[in-house]
């Protein structure tokens, strides 16, 4: 529980950093963009005399995947969905702030760090410290070092990537009976930075994985990763899906963590277009699904 003290003390400090940024505005003052590094310093003093850049141009370079081995199952020439000024060094570029496809990092995070309107996984995260947070708009996860996207949260951030689905999964971030959670693949994603979104659920989908425990497939048989035929309305073939073992349960982050690592490294599967997602059935079972085609795991899938 926060002390009146403390809650006093944060009130302050957004009610001063508000304040700040709107005289300047008033003053016709023009406020330089925040930077990478100000963002990842997550310094409420140095962010206050930034801007959290709305970037919103469609930036000039559509970024590829990395190159594949041969007798790689990836499509050759494989592109992402992002558009980018620097697709070597990803939203850590500061001439990535004016793109669009940047707009996770330099403005949703930004801003939310800059006015402390964050729904932070720690309640007093050292500054510069890697952690979660829910973004105020609260249809998005993200977090606070530069993570391009599944594949690096998952190699470079192993800790962080079981982390994620527990904190959405969390009461203060998502409510599992309206809500779905969901991580893109590295071809399918449009914003350069690891999000999760936190998403109507798909009342469609919800209906099939409700109708996978049958009284000739008991709940026990989801104990472990299974493949799940997908209909033709979902696109693709099969996903991978593991069900929490009771009601109203939540499915812990590291079995998704170990079911993408898994998906990923089967080699009949393109490990860039791996998404996942996590749904409550409407009988109350958490299901984790991994995906592994072109497709994307949020639209027509698991979002409404």
């Amino acid at each position: 529980m926060i002390s009146p003290a403390t809650h006093s003390s944060l009130a302050l400090s957004i009610l001063l950093t508000t304040l700040i940024i709107e005289a300047s505005a008033q003053a016709g003052t023009k406020l330089p963009p925040c930077t990478n590094a100000q963002i990842r310093k997550g310094d409420k003093t140095s962010l206050a005399h930034c801007e959290c850049f709305k970037g919103d141009q469609k930036c000039s370079t559509q970024c590829p995947v990395s190159s594949q081995p041969p007798g790689s199952p990836c499509p050759g020439n494989l592109l992402t969905q992002l558009h980018l000024n620097d697709c070597t060094h990803h939203c850590q570029a500061n001439t990535n702030h004016v793109c669009s496809s940047c707009g996770v990092w330099f403005h949703s995070l930004c801003t939310c760090l800059q006015t402390g309107t964050c729904v932070q996984q720690y309640a007093s995260p050292a500054p510069g410290a890697a952690y979660w947070v829910k973004t105020p708009g609260g249809d998005l996860a993200t977090v606070t070092v530069p993570v391009a996207d599944i594949l690096a949260l998952e190699v470079e951030h192993p800790q962080l990537a079981e982390e994620g689905w527990d904190f959405g999964q969390s009461a203060k971030v998502s409510n599992p009976a309206t809500q779905a959670l969901v991580i893109n693949s590295v071809h399918s994603i449009t914003h350069n930075q690891i999000h999760m979104h936190l998403c109507p659920l798909n009342r469609d989908m919800q209906k099939l994985l409700s109708g996978l425990i049958t009284p000739k497939t008991p709940l026990s048989q989801f104990k472990s990763r299974q493949p799940v035929r997908l209909t033709s309305q979902f696109g693709g073939a099969f996903m991978y899906c593991q069900a929490a073992q009771g009601k109203n349960q939540p499915i812990s982050g590291k079995i998704m963590s170990d079911n993408i690592k898994a998906v990923r490294n089967d080699k009949s599967l393109c490990d860039y277009e791996v998404g996942a997602a996590v749904l409550r059935d409407s009988n109350g079972i958490t299901w984790g699904c991994v995906t592994a085609d072109r497709l994307s795991t949020e639209y027509q899938r698991f979002c409404a």
